[in-house]
Parts: structure tokens; C-alpha cells; sequence
């Protein structure tokens, strides 16, 4: 129970990567995963994701497009858990694609494109605030 002379500490604010390669979704993703609270770090390609995670370390979710420039969201997934990066049996992660069928890794969820600010939001709330 927390004393009544001290405060509780602030919730610490959940990080959230979003890997898209169409800027125009890559920003709205942002956008409404920061208005819903998230600080959000982007990324363009596999490689650019990949280099965010080796500089940054924790990551509370993952959410990618399946198709990128530079590889597959899937393909990030797989190297970035090979690297120690992401634990995806805890640490949430989703592909977001327009293809109706994806191989994924296990523990990745999948959204099929498009997808709403408000559809978005409930899918990462309820993989991360669990």
C-alpha cells in the first residue's frame, strides 16, 4: 500500500514500434498511438527497425507491416528475438498486413490492413495494458 505521505510514481509510459514503409500510414500510426497515450519510435525497413532496437534495448510492442522494403515484418520479428531484442512469447508484437495469409512467428498477432486509429488503439491496449 503505497504511504499517504509519498506519492505513487507515474505509470511508466509504454513504448511502441511501428515498422511501415508507406509514410503516410507510418504517420498515422504515430499520431494516434501518441494521442492514446504510447511514446512511439518509427521505422521505415528491417534495417532501420533492427538498428532503433539495438539502440534503444526495451520495447513494450512491436506492430510492422508485413511487406517492407528491405524484408518482412516476420523477418524482423525473427531477427530481432535471434538477437535478444524482443522476447515475443512476453513482449507483444503485430503484423499488419494487406495479404490475407502470412507465415508468422509464434506469439504475432495479425490485422489485416486497413485498420482504424480506433481499431488500432484497442489491438495494441489490449496486448500491452494487460
Amino acid at each position: 500500500m503505497p504511504s499517504p505521505l509519498r506519492p505513487s510514481p507515474a505509470p511508466r509510459t509504454r513504448t511502441v514500434l511501428v515498422v511501415e514503409d508507406a509514410e503516410d500510414t507510418r504517420e498515422l500510426f504515430a499520431v494516434t498511438l501518441e494521442d492514446a497515450g504510447y511514446r512511439v519510435l518509427c521505422a521505415e525497413s528491417v534495417r532501420e527497425a533492427l538498428a532503433l532496437l539495438r539502440a534503444c534495448g526495451a520495447i513494450d510492442a512491436v506492430i510492422a507491416d508485413y511487406s517492407l522494403t528491405d524484408g518482412t515484418g516476420a523477418e524482423l520479428l525473427h531477427q530481432a528475438a535471434n538477437e535478444g531484442y524482443l522476447d515475443l512469447s512476453s513482449t507483444p508484437a503485430v503484423i499488419c498486413t494487406a495479404y490475407r495469409y502470412v507465415e508468422l512467428p509464434p506469439h504475432v498477432a495479425i490485422v489485416h490492413k486497413p485498420i482504424g486509429p480506433a481499431e488500432l488503439v484497442r489491438e495494441i491496449d489490449g496486448r500491452v495494458r494487460r
